[in-house]
């Protein structure tokens, strides 16, 4: 059967035979591994270490092995000596706090996800890379363009990567370098084309937000989720699904199709995205065993350093004074896998380090610290430098 697939995987990129393909999900794993990287970036030690002095409005950094206080910080582990003890407490505070998101986001992610069916739409060859348009429907009634990158020289099994595109209104087109906001059209935020030549295969699906490539429709599109997850839940057929529970989704069928395809090396897939797409790849290292490892740019680490209030994102509870969780529990939740978080002092910034430190001290449960953050300190747009660093993390990481 899955010989079968693959084949039928072929024959699509190649624009013969049928016009569908089917794909699976399947359950994820939830155990933290060792890690077993051996080699870094040689700029490892500088992300990883904290400025010396962080803003005077910064949040003290708790420890996520304890339960959170209505203060927002950890009890204290005094009584805590061995690494031991602490991975062994670990493991039910990770379990914990899994479940604790899976029941605020309304979805699963270990679940397993119903067949899609895609349609090549076009096939372009440019530049050592070779690019396929193709649609499909993540949930009914909900259709998904993306392109599908590929090394035109690539041999073997090659590491892949989901690039997630930010708030712009061309949505999949930045990416993959056809068309940009700066006029750049091949500047940093083309990640998915920088990488198909560095023999990534890649995938660029539109988010959820754009009812077409072209036009973002926020507000509609939100309201228009949020409507049909409010009348499945009415009549008891799901419990509704947050936008970032939809997005997270979208990103796991994303890998789904990955998976499917004979070039990728199932075991080395990662994510990448800037601002929105940022948002997207915190939350698939956080919750999908399948990715490797993840750089994300300016997306918000913290649940009050961007607009993840947003009805299309998490919602307005997360403003109420009762809400105590924070992102620092996705980071623990995504160890041991590298992931780099890149700052300009606008969604993310230095203010973020306690959210850091409370992720790396799980981090350093597993081995070597692989949780970082660059700040460029110019404002929300990624810089030369932090593309370049982003590139760099995933090809030596992924």
């Amino acid at each position: 059967m899955a010989s079968s697939k693959r084949r039928r995987f072929l024959v699509q990129l190649a624009g013969l035979g049928a016009s569908t393909c089917c794909l699976s999900g399947r359950l994820q794993s939830e155990s933290m591994e060792q890690d077993d990287r051996t080699i870094d970036v040689p700029w490892l030690d500088e992300v990883i270490t904290p400025p010396s002095q962080l803003p005077v409005d910064s949040k003290s950094a708790r420890s996520l092995l304890t339960a959170p206080q209505k203060s927002g910080l950890g009890e204290t582990l005094d009584s805590i000596q061995t690494k031991a003890t602490k991975q062994e407490i670990w493991k039910g505070r990770r379990e914990e706090l899994l479940n604790w998101w899976i029941r605020f986001l309304g979805y699963d992610p270990r679940a397993k996800r119903p067949l899609v069916q895609w349609e090549v739409l076009e096939k372009t060859t440019l530049d050592g890379v070779v690019r396929t348009k193709i649609r499909y429907e993540t949930h009914p009634g909900w259709p998904v363009e993306a392109y599908i990158l590929h090394p035109k020289n690539g041999e073997g099994k090659l590491p892949a990567a989901v690039a997630l595109h930010p708030t712009v209104n061309h949505s999949i087109d930045e990416p993959i370098g056809l068309k940009s906001n700066d006029g750049k059209t091949e500047g940093p935020r083309a990640n998915g084309l920088h990488l198909a030549r560095k023999g990534f295969v890649v995938l660029v699906p539109r988010n959820y937000l754009w009812p077409t490539n072209d036009r973002i429709a926020a507000k509609e599109q939100a309201a228009k989720w949020n409507g049909e997850q409010a009348k499945l839940a009415a009549i008891g057929k799901q419990v509704a699904m947050k936008g970032m529970a939809k997005m997270l989704y979208d990103v796991q069928i994303a890998i789904d199709i990955l998976e499917q395809d004979p070039a990728v090396d199932t075991k080395r897939i990662s994510l990448i995205g800037h601002s929105l797409g940022a948002k997207e790849a915190l939350y698939g290292i956080a919750f999908d065993s399948r990715v490797r490892c993840a750089a994300a740019s300016e997306g918000g680490v913290g649940i009050r350093f961007s607009n993840w209030e947003s009805e299309w994102y998490l919602g307005s509870t997360i403003t109420e004074p009762s809400f105590e969780h924070e992102h620092d529990e996705l980071l623990g939740l995504a160890a041991p896998k590298p992931l780099f978080i890149v700052a300009g002092e606008s969604a993310d910034g230095d203010r973020g380090w306690p959210l850091l430190n409370a992720g790396q001290e799980i981090y350093s449960l597993s081995g070597k610290c692989r949780l970082g953050q660059y700040n460029h300190r110019t404002g929300h747009s990624m810089t030369e430098e932090a593309g370049r660093r982003m590139i760099e993390w995933l090809t030596t990481y992924g």
